[in-house]
């Protein structure tokens, strides 16, 4: 040690340093225009971005499982809706259409029964209409046929 109270090799530090000013490099904005950002960042970014923080923590941690519950709910109560349905509507309605069908179906066949025996009567009638105009017109196309013939 020295008689200054520094070590050898160590340089004397002045105990009442000047604060050097530091210079502006070129692209900071100027001192003036600083502070009233800063004041409208602290006036209106941070409660916006407070805000957002807020809504997403409620969404996360309020609405996130409230939204499953009520999905999980509605998917139960669609279940209970269907299964309504089926047993007041649709099973009554098919009963409804196979008796219906039975009944239609015995209706068709008693409707074929009756084309049928109505085809019978017609043929019948039709053919005895045909001998009685063959029997009647019979001689009179000979008439006519021997009158023909002797011209």
């Amino acid at each position: 040690m020295t008689s200054t109270g520094v070590r050898d090799g160590e340089a004397a530090v002045d105990p009442d340093p000047e604060p050097a000013s530091p210079e502006p490099e070129a692209g900071d904005p100027p001192g003036w225009l600083v502070v009233p950002v800063r004041a409208v960042a602290v006036v209106v970014v941070v409660p916006v971005r407070a805000g957002w923080e807020l809504a997403r923590i409620v969404g996360r941690y309020l609405l996130a499982p409230l939204g499953r519950g009520l999905a999980w709910a509605g998917r139960g109560l669609a279940a209970l809706v269907a299964a309504v349905v089926v047993a007041v509507v649709i099973r009554p309605l098919g009963w409804v259409f196979s008796v219906l069908g039975w009944a239609l179906s015995g209706l068709g066949r008693g409707l074929s029964v009756l084309g049928r025996g109505l085809a019978v009567a017609v043929r019948g009638v039709a053919g005895a209409l045909a001998r009685v105009l063959a029997w009647v017109l019979r001689p009179v196309g000979l008439g006519l046929v021997a009158a023909g013939r002797a011209l």
